[in-house]
């Protein structure tokens, strides 16, 4: 075998190894991306013309009310099951139903073990 050969499949060999080791650290961390989308939903105003408009979420009086999506895609090639998502916001509090209804149910189930039904 002529030196031109050796060098060719030695660094075909290397290369591969090369690359398997990369694909198999890339693919022990995920890739995702995300989207978010605002929505307006409404806004509380006082109008001379139209009257008063005011917003409330669980009789709590808001300015503004936005419904917002967050869209992840999973760029990376494993499929992944029971993804935390940890969502927050510097300026922004975030209203969810099911915290609401998740706290209500707590506060059913207190009130059931303590014999207040």
């Amino acid at each position: 075998m002529n030196t031109r050969t050796a060098v060719a499949v030695i660094s075909a060999v290397v290369g591969g190894l090369v690359a398997f080791l990369i694909q198999r650290f890339l693919n022990k961390r995920g890739s995702f991306t995300y989207f978010v989308r605002h929505t307006s939903v409404g806004v509380s105003a006082d109008d001379a013309i139209f009257g008063t408009v005011r917003l409330t979420w669980n009789d709590n009086p808001i300015a503004h009310l936005y419904a917002s999506t967050v869209e992840l895609r999973n760029e990376s090639l494993t499929d992944y099951e029971n993804v935390v998502v940890k969502v927050f916001s510097n300026d922004t509090e975030f209203r969810d139903q099911q915290r609401s209804l998740l706290k209500r149910l707590i506060d059913k189930a207190e009130g059931v073990q303590q014999g207040v039904a």
